[in-house]
């Protein structure tokens, strides 16, 4: 559970680098959201959530695998699951080995990742929280996460991929801001109504936004 940012990816046996700028929020019964977006043109690489899971291999090793319930790149249903081998690093980071769809060649391709690893503070001295929101129908499937100072939600549907981003700054007083936007957001996801109503949200509440259907699947105080 927690907040990860990718410092660098290399697809084997290219050399590290970060083009994007990625962070996943795992929740504490392990319901991710990734959201990667292009640094050079503000664009969305890749946007998926699901489920995660860890199995330890040895004293230093452990086996993470991480299943898509929607992902922009593959159609709804789709049984797209990563597994990579993760590691500590001396320097606190996380080295994550394994194979994964390369999403610039749509083929599976070698890898490795370093990330950082970061623990929820809530906004403006709070205590930190987490709420996930699901919505699923026959042709519709979408996830909405907020935890600590970061939200993001993905929605994936006939109409195309919607993908928000949002974080708490401190700056002007402090706020809750959209950082990252992508899909026609007249069809937009519940992410600020979410932060709005995020002191009176409980598990098994349902939201309703621009017409659909939203069901707060996890509450935890952190």
């Amino acid at each position: 559970m927690g907040i990860s940012i990718r410092r660098s990816i290399a697809w084997l046996p290219a050399p590290h680098s970060e083009p994007t700028s990625t962070i996943v929020l795992t929740s504490p019964a392990r319901r991710f959201i990734d959201v990667r977006i292009t640094l050079a043109d503000r664009s969305l690489e890749w946007g998926f959530a699901g489920t995660s899971s860890y199995a330890v291999i040895d004293d230093v090793h452990e086996k993470g695998q991480w299943c898509h319930w929607v992902d922009n790149q593959h159609e709804l249903g789709a049984e797209v699951v990563d597994e990579g081998v993760c590691s500590q690093q001396a320097d606190g980071s996380m080295l994550e080995v394994g194979a994964m769809v390369n999403p610039a060649t749509g083929a599976v391709g070698d890898y490795e990742e370093v990330w950082d690893d970061l623990k929820p503070v809530g906004p403006a001295g709070d205590a930190a929280r987490c709420i996930v929101l699901q919505h699923e129908t026959a042709t519709s499937r979408g996830i909405v996460e907020l935890l600590g100072v970061y939200l993001q939600g993905v929605l994936k549907n006939a109409s195309g991929t919607f993908v928000e981003r949002w974080q708490w700054t401190d700056e002007d007083g402090g706020a809750w801001k959209q950082t990252f936007t992508a899909g026609d957001h007249d069809k937009s996801l519940p992410c600020e109504t979410t932060i709005n109503q995020a002191a009176a949200l409980k598990e098994g509440d349902t939201l309703e936004f621009k017409g659909l259907s939203w069901t707060v699947v996890e509450v935890a105080a952190l």
